[in-house]
């Protein structure tokens, strides 16, 4: 192995990624997370510490109640992890593992299997080896643990085990074409051809939310390299018009929302899973940021008062946004970016369109351990309390 590179920070915090260049094979990769509190302690690697607090929670047949134990990460790969924890796990038993990778979004829990155990003296603590169960593209073994899902857990947390995310048919167009008429103003609304345009180019992008097998909403998104510092394109600039054949980007950084509608009947929440669904995609294809540009459809009843920037800050009497398109983007973690002008030909907008983003704060994560990606796309967006 040659020389130490410096450390480069991968995550906010603690955690950094050690790489070692080969001189005769070229540059490899011998990547570890470390503590920036430890130091190296043998030569050939640093000490792996990644100090995010776990819980472990194993079924036994015999007991009726769970046992829960807590504890933290030692150390991360893209099969599994190693952690110390309070007391001992037997080996060899399925647990199902809950991690909090930080404060501001909510847990991530998956199932795994208990490898190995041991106690180690240093700390007095327990320590075990956990592989990932395999994982499907459905993430049904993945479960948020946020605490606006938890506190819904009655009549509607229920209802919503109904609600489907999946990816749009052609067969789905008939409902689509019905609810883009429901939701948007003559003039705004795409065309079947538009829509057939961009299930063509970019299928992945286009999901559907169904109950009991009716389609109750669609977000449509497309993937470009967006500078957030320079660009302000129009939607029409962004999407080729609402085509995207021309826009749409595989190699781009940026998950970009052509559009979103929820029909009338819908139930409350369905644009909220929707973008969740839109966040989930932007980590598992290793997205920089989800970028939507928001309509202000009230403004135009506030234009004489107040300008776009006062009114995109203005808020009632109860602390909600006057807009609610606008303050539905922001109640789960879209944060706005910057005003546009002429964003699109809307009336009621006036025009204008509000650039919110969400970051992908796991991006280096994913990048080193691709496996990952499933993990943390369980929660993504978490509502603001």
């Amino acid at each position: 192995m040659g020389n130490l590179r410096s450390e480069e920070k991968i995550f906010p915090g603690i955690i950094s990624v050690d790489r070692r260049v080969s001189s005769a094979k070229g540059i490899s990769y011998r990547i570890r997370f470390v503590d920036r509190r430890t130091t190296p302690n043998r030569r050939t690697s640093n000490r792996s510490i990644i100090a995010f607090p776990v819980e472990i929670e194993v079924l036994y047949p015999f007991r009726k109640s769970p046992r829960k134990i807590k504890g933290e990460t030692i150390d991360i790969s893209n099969n599994g992890l190693a952690v110390a924890l309070e007391e001992s796990v037997p080996s060899d038993v399925v647990a199902n593992l809950r991690i909090n990778l930080s404060s501001h979004y909510a847990l991530v829990a998956a199932k795994a299997h208990v490898v190995w155990t041991g106690f180690s003296p240093e700390g007095d603590k327990f320590r075990c080896g956990l592989h990932f169960l395999g994982l499907s593209d459905d993430y049904r073994l993945i479960r948020c643990g946020s605490r606006w899902i938890l506190k819904r857990a009655g009549k509607r947390g229920r209802d919503r085990e109904g609600l489907q995310i999946r990816q749009a048919k052609s067969k789905d167009m008939g409902k689509i074409l019905r609810i883009e008429k429901e939701t948007w103003p003559e003039g705004l609304r795409a065309t079947r051809e538009m829509f057939h345009s961009r299930l063509r180019t970019f299928p992945e992008g286009f999901l559907c939310a169904v109950e009991n097998r009716e389609v109750r909403g669609f977000v449509v998104t497309e993937i470009l390299n967006y500078d957030i510092k320079r660009s302000s394109l129009s939607w029409q600039e962004a999407t080729d018009n609402g085509y995207i054949r021309k826009t749409h980007n595989p190699s781009g950084d940026t998950l970009y929302g052509v559009s979103l509608s929820v029909s009338p009947c819908a139930r409350k929440g369905v644009a909220i899973a929707l973008l969740e669904a839109a966040g989930k995609l932007a980590i598992k294809r290793g997205l920089k940021r989800v970028l939507f540009g928001s309509r202000i459809p009230r403004y135009h009843k506030y234009a004489a008062q107040m300008s776009a920037d006062e009114y995109v800050s203005a808020k009632t009497r109860t602390g909600r946004y006057l807009d609610p398109e606008f303050g539905m983007y922001q109640s789960i973690g879209l944060k706005p970016l910057k005003i546009i002008p002429e964003y699109i030909r809307d009336p009621e907008s006036l025009n204008y369109g509000i650039l919110v983003a969400w970051e992908n704060p796991f991006l280096d994560l994913t990048r080193l351990f691709p496996f990952w990606a499933q993990l943390l796309s369980s929660f993504v967006i978490r509502r603001n309390e």
